[in-house]
């Protein structure tokens, strides 16, 4: 490959870029953000610590979305959606043997894909 390959290659590659970031702003990133949060195997961890990726963070955020989904947030259902995450977030009430669950699910995963590509 000659270097005008290789620069039309870059060109290129930054213009894809360029345009999965366009699409990105456009799109609803809360609801992507919360998706990611609310899947048991990562929660917070992709994330670098920013303000929403703080307790009172992910609160706001799913609080919001909640409102944006259903129209309005009664006081009842406030606390119980703020006892949930935190239970939730925290490994704790119902959630409290959920992590190795989820651990366990993703090893049987990857063993699947093992014996897959075997």
């Amino acid at each position: 490959m000659c270097e005008d390959d290789s620069l039309e290659m870059q060109i290129m590659i930054q213009r894809i870029l360029d345009s999965i970031e366009k699409r990105w702003a456009k799109s609803e990133q809360e609801a992507f953000i919360a998706a990611v949060i609310l899947n048991p195997v990562y929660k917070m961890t992709p994330f670098a610590v920013l303000d929403f990726t703080t307790s009172a963070g992910c609160l706001v955020l799913i609080k919001k979305l909640y409102i944006h989904l259903f129209g309005s947030l009664t006081s009842d259902e406030d606390q119980l959606l703020y006892d949930e995450l935190m239970e939730y977030l925290y490994d704790d009430g119902c959630y409290k043997n959920f992590a190795p669950f989820v651990m366990n699910i993703c090893q049987c995963a990857k063993e699947q894909v093992c014996v897959c590509y075997t």
